[in-house]
């Protein structure tokens, strides 16, 4: 059933609302119980889509900026070469921005990377330009935090083109509450590293980052060759560059 709309809706209390951009538009559908045909319909038609199925929000990114899929593409292609150097392209697939789907939640990732024979991936990656980063802080957290979750790593990517500088952030479960978290509840998602890249007069990068094999393979390393994968300054410096050239 086609629902009428309202291009002027009240206020919805929903972490999904958190820090959009000013003046974005919203629309309230009526006469709609069940929002899947509209994820359905509008899934060819924008570049990604957010959605709460209980609270029957849609959030659809309508302009992807060069960027944007700069920054996302070259972190994504780093990682993907050093997956490839541990011997796991087989069991760790780059699955780009595939979507995910719970009984309460919708979402398509930037990138991601997935498990075999798994419909959840193990890690993505979330980038935005000149917008809040309360609006990532709720797509990292959305990944980690929802029910039935397999992510264990969430990248952020904060691109600030008036102070000309870029955040990097990793995400996982928070450590002072794995050991206590009953397997009824969700550990809380938190920045474990930041990496800042700052362009002026050259681009200066804060530091490497790590992410930890059993977070990205879902197992226990075999032997010597498998280990964590550390993203050193170099790979930073040269996505930053790129970005900086657009």
């Amino acid at each position: 059933m086609a629902g009428s709309k309202e291009n002027t809706p009240e206020p919805v209390d929903s972490p999904l609302l958190v820090g959009l951009p000013d003046g974005t538009p919203r629309v309230k559908y009526t006469n709609i119980d069940d929002i899947r045909f509209l994820i359905e319909r509008r899934a060819t038609l924008c570049p990604k889509i957010t959605a709460n199925l209980q609270d029957k929000i849609l959030i659809i990114e309508t302009l992807v900026t060069q960027a944007h899929e700069i920054a996302d593409g070259g972190l994504e292609m780093c990682i993907k070469q050093e997956i490839m150097k541990i011997g796991l392209k087989f069991e760790i697939l780059g699955t780009g921005g595939a979507r995910a789907t719970s009984r309460t939640f919708v979402k398509e990732p930037d990138s991601s990377f997935t498990l075999p024979h798994h419909d959840w991936p193990i890690l993505v990656i979330e980038a935005g330009v000149s917008e809040s980063d309360t609006k990532l802080q709720m797509d990292a957290r959305g990944w980690l935090e929802s029910a039935r979750s397999e992510t264990k790593v969430a990248i952020t990517i904060n691109i600030d083109r008036f102070s000309s500088q870029i955040d990097f952030k990793k995400w996982e479960h928070s450590i002072s509450t794995q050991n206590r978290t009953t397997r009824s509840s969700h550990q809380p998602a938190e920045v474990t590293e930041t990496i800042h890249a700052k362009y002026s007069n050259g681009i200066d990068i804060t530091g490497d980052m790590t992410i930890p094999f059993e977070k990205i393979a879902g197992r226990k390393p075999r032997n010597a060759n498998e280990h964590d994968i550390v993203i050193t300054k170099a790979p930073f410096e040269s996505v930053s560059r790129m970005v900086w050239l657009v």
